[in-house]
C-alpha cells in the first residue's frame, strides 16, 4: 500500500484523511494485520549491467565516466546502507468454528476406507479436508480482497495485490532477514515449492 504523506497536507484535508481512514477501519468486518519491512536495496543487478556497458562502450572518454560513476555508486552502497521501506496490509483468515457440521461429516463419510477408520481419517481424507478447506479459505479472502482494496481507495491510494511470487518472496524476506540480502528469492517460483499452505503449528 503507498504512503500518504500528511505532513504536507492543510489541516483541513489531515482532518479528512483521518476521519476516512477511520471510517475505513471501522467498516471492517475482518481482521487485518498492518505490516512495514525494511529491506537493503540491492544493487547487484545494475552493477553488472554498467558492468556489460563499461565492456561494450568504445568511447574512452564515456567508458572512464561509467567507471567512476560505477565505483561511486559501491562506495555509496558500503559506507551507507541504502533501504526501501514497504507497507503492506495483510488480510487473515480464520475457520468460524471448528466444529464440523453434519454436511461435512456426511460428505467425510463416503471417504471412508472402512469402519475401522472412523476415528482416524486416512491420508486421502485429510487431502480431501485440507483441498476443501484450502478452497473456502481462498473464495473468503478474494472477497474480502475486493472490500479493503475498494476502501483503501478512499484515501486516494491504489494498493498493489501481491501476487504469488511476491508473496514467497515477501515471507522468505520476513523469516531469513540476513539470508535474503546475498541469497534472494529472484527467479524462484511458487511451484519450485511443495505443499499447498503452511500450518500455523509448523
Amino acid at each position: 500500500v503507498p504512503s500518504v504523506n500528511t505532513q504536507l497536507m492543510e489541516n483541513e484535508e489531515q482532518d479528512m484523511v483521518r476521519e476516512t481512514y477511520g471510517a475505513i477501519l471501522n467498516s471492517l468486518n475482518f481482521k487485518i494485520q498492518f505490516y512495514k519491512q525494511s529491506r537493503l536495496v540491492d544493487i547487484n543487478e545494475y552493477i553488472e549491467s554498467l558492468d556489460v556497458r563499461i565492456q561494450n562502450e568504445k568511447d574512452e572518454l564515456k567508458k572512464t565516466g561509467i567507471e567512476e560513476y560505477s565505483f561511486f555508486v559501491k562506495e555509496l552502497i558500503r559506507e551507507n546502507s541504502v533501504q526501501t521501506r514497504r507497507d503492506y496490509v495483510v488480510i487473515s483468515y480464520q475457520e468460524e468454528s471448528k466444529k464440523k457440521t453434519k454436511d461435512d461429516a456426511e460428505s467425510l463419510k463416503k471417504y471412508k476406507r472402512s469402519a475401522k477408520d472412523e476415528k482416524e481419517l486416512s491420508e486421502e481424507d485429510e487431502m480431501f479436508q485440507q483441498e476443501r478447506f484450502f478452497k473456502k479459505a481462498y473464495k473468503v479472502l478474494t472477497q474480502r480482497e475486493k472490500v479493503l482494496e475498494k476502501q483503501i481507495r478512499r484515501l486516494g491510494v491504489i494498493p498493489h495485490i501481491l501476487e504469488d511470487e511476491e508473496i514467497t518472496e515477501l515471507l522468505y524476506t520476513t523469516y531469513n532477514k540476513d539470508r535474503s540480502v546475498y541469497q534472494s528469492m529472484k527467479g524462484k517460483k511458487p511451484s519450485d515449492f511443495g505443499g499447498i499452505y503452511v500450518k500455523r503449528e509448523e
